[in-house]
């Protein structure tokens, strides 16, 4: 019982208190990660409706509310979705999901990735 405790222990941190910003930043990798994970399975798909399907996903995970990196999950995928290896049909589409979706956001972090 005592070396699972012991495990546990040393994956929180070894005990102590995390220091200021640890969090933030373990928050902003796992979501950036997530959205960059989702936006390469949507890129590999060749299908129009399964790429389309993918890139929704990622844009769900990009406006998750409460989410730290909302922002910069925005950018990558509006850069990804604009960007050359995308078809303009699955493009049009994607655009047209996350336009909506935006509104998930708060009005200073919406305002940010609208100038962009």
């Amino acid at each position: 019982m005592r070396a699972l405790e012991a495990r546990a222990k040393a994956a929180r941190g070894g005990g102590r208190e995390p220091r200021r910003g640890e969090e933030r930043g373990r928050a902003r990798a796992m979501g950036t990660q997530r959205v960059q994970d989702l936006l390469a399975q949507a890129g590999s798909i060749s299908e129009q409706k399964g790429s389309v399907e993918a890139f929704c996903l990622a844009i769900d995970a990009a406006v998750e509310p409460g989410s730290a990196t909302a922002q910069q999950d925005c950018a990558l995928v509006v850069e990804k979705v604009l960007s050359t290896e995308v078809s303009q049909w699955v493009c049009r589409d994607a655009l047209q999901y996350l336009v909506p979706a935006l509104r998930k956001l708060s009005k200073d972090v919406h305002e940010k990735v609208a100038e962009r």
